[in-house]
């Protein structure tokens, strides 16, 4: 079960770990535990999905197995580079300056044009 009480999916359905035994995941993502030895495989598939809140996701298509490796333990990195990201965002704000400086000329020559023919 997952720390918020979800079961774990494996190849046979929910996996189950007896009373008392620690369970092990290895690289293919079967799991094992020292006396009961192997227990079930975790379905592991990829496919279209939404997410339904609390890191659940739900599919909305046809899923497939997967052939990946995994990594007991392991905390997943992020998919975003953190420096590529900051250095997109002053650019973002930068050009976002630029129009609205742009913008404003425009406005302001509007404003002397409006105010030149007015005079006359």
């Amino acid at each position: 079960m997952t720390p918020d009480g979800n079961p774990v999916l494996g190849e046979s359905g929910p996996i189950t770990i007896p009373p008392g035994e620690t369970p092990r995941v290895d690289e293919t993502g079967a799991v094992h535990t020292e006396k009961s030895g192997f227990i079930d495989r975790l379905r592991l598939v990829d496919g279209p999905a939404h997410p339904v809140g609390a890191n659940l996701w739900e599919p909305v298509g046809p899923v497939q197995d997967v052939d990946v490796m995994v990594v007991q333990g392991a905390i997943e990195r992020s998919n975003v580079d953190g420096m590529t990201m900051m250095v997109e965002l002053i650019e973002s704000s930068r050009y976002f300056e630029a129009f609205q400086k742009a913008m404003q000329t425009s406005d302001e020559l509007d404003q002397r044009l409006n105010q030149s023919g007015g005079s006359s």
